[in-house]
């Protein structure tokens, strides 16, 4: 549990630690963060609105972020409902968010990514 008279910089590196300790969970929310923090919803917010810091967009950013580098590492294709692995329980949404996100399809872009990194090369020994 975090001392809840943490300086505001300490308390975002928790929240920070805690959250991609816990990124592909699909029950995480503020009050999960908040609870396992020792921290109120209300310090949570306060703390997002003082750092100008939006936690569930950025929550949803390191999700993805997540994906995109698993699918660009899969090497066959991809099934929507792999979206639970990343900590999206809406599959839609997921392919939303992908798109929206990087401009390309989380299909298209497993697609391009594995024909670029091939089973048989590593992405570390690209041509």
């Amino acid at each position: 549990m975090v001392d809840m008279e943490l300086p505001p910089e300490d308390l975002t590196r928790e929240v920070a630690d805690f959250v991609r300790g816990h990124l592909t969970d699909l029950d995480l929310s503020e009050r999960m963060i908040a609870d396992n923090l020792g921290v109120s919803t209300a310090q949570l917010r306060d703390l997002a609105a003082a750092t100008q810091f939006d936690l569930d967009r950025w929550i949803v950013a390191e999700r993805l972020r997540l994906a995109h580098d698993a699918l660009a590492r899969q090497t066959v294709g991809w099934d929507p409902e792999q979206s639970r692995r990343w900590g999206f329980g809406n599959p839609s949404l997921f392919i939303e968010e992908f798109t929206t996100a990087y401009g390309i399809s989380p299909s298209d872009w497993q697609q391009i990514a594995s024909a670029e990194h091939p089973p048989d090369r590593p992405h570390h020994e690209r041509p």
